[in-house]
């Protein structure tokens, strides 16, 4: 009981230092921790997201995104092809049911993220049974920009949705959404300079649904309509506000200039009189 409790004071702790380091170093941070609890790798990868990174499906040919819920010890399953690689024996994949809809998302998904975000962003879905009734669903999406004038340009969401039922045809759709953004700048003008941060937004809804397709629109338009939120909410807490410390910065820099000048006037007064 006395470990438990000390494991568990160990992960807050963590988790808590976690949300006051730079969102930059997401994963430097949490490589640190993991060395120094190393009894709570599990949990601790579990509870914390980190930016995604891309891999290429050895079956299909196609990128999809790593996480923890397409994770089983070091390899990593593919939604395209269902394959584990590196491969190994048994590894954890949804009901035929269920991976009929991974499937189905998966396609749909990549449409939709090719329109909204345009060419070179990287999708994937991953389906999961629920002990009991239900099943949950992860919805990636990263996008990075190519600009000469930026070092990095990158858009990370990570939208985690469980599906309960509650009566033979209504279901509840309960959605946690993570979105991590990270801008880079370094030239001799500005020196270097990173903007990030990410934002945890969480919503519900109730629907019926009949079949598959039933699913995936309301699971679809919800993921739609959160992550078109959180755009909105990133841009006033991170983008309008950088814009006001500029202009503050510019005022204060015209002010001193100003006092400076009046400075030097009233000193060659002073010296001519």
């Amino acid at each position: 009981m006395a470990a438990r409790d000390e494991g568990a004071k160990k992960l807050l702790a963590a988790l808590d230092i976690m949300q006051r380091m730079p969102p930059a170093k997401i994963e430097d941070s949490l490589t640190g921790l993991l060395n120094l609890i190393p009894e709570e790798t599990d949990e601790l990868l579990q509870r914390i997201d980190q930016p995604l990174t891309e891999h290429t499906c050895p079956k299909s040919g196609k990128k999809f995104l790593l996480c923890d819920y397409n994770r089983d010890g070091d390899s990593f399953r593919s939604p395209w092809s269902n394959v584990y690689d590196p491969p190994i024996d048994e590894g954890l994949k949804p009901s035929a049911t269920l991976r009929k809809l991974e499937k189905e998302a998966n396609k749909i998904f990549a449409l939709y993220a090719g329109q909204y975000y345009g060419a070179g962003t990287i999708t994937s879905v991953y389906f999961w049974d629920l002990e009991g009734k239900g099943f949950a669903s992860c919805w990636l999406v990263k996008k990075a920009a190519d600009s000469e004038k930026l070092k990095a340009a990158v858009w990370d969401a990570i939208h985690v949705m469980q599906v309960v039922p509650t009566s033979k045809s209504e279901h509840n759709y309960q959605l946690t959404s993570t979105i991590m953004v990270s801008l880079g700048v370094e030239n001799d003008d500005i020196g270097d300079l990173n903007l990030s941060g990410s934002l945890i937004r969480q919503s519900s809804k109730v629907s019926n649904a009949d079949g598959m397709s039933d699913h995936i629109k309301c699971m679809g338009k919800l993921v739609e309509e959160q992550e078109g939120r959180m755009k909105s909410e990133l841009e006033k807490i991170y983008f309008n506000k950088m814009t006001q410390i500029l202009d503050s910065l510019r005022k204060d820099g015209q002010n001193n200039i100003k006092l400076a000048g009046l400075a030097q006037k009233a000193a060659r007064k002073k010296s001519s009189s």
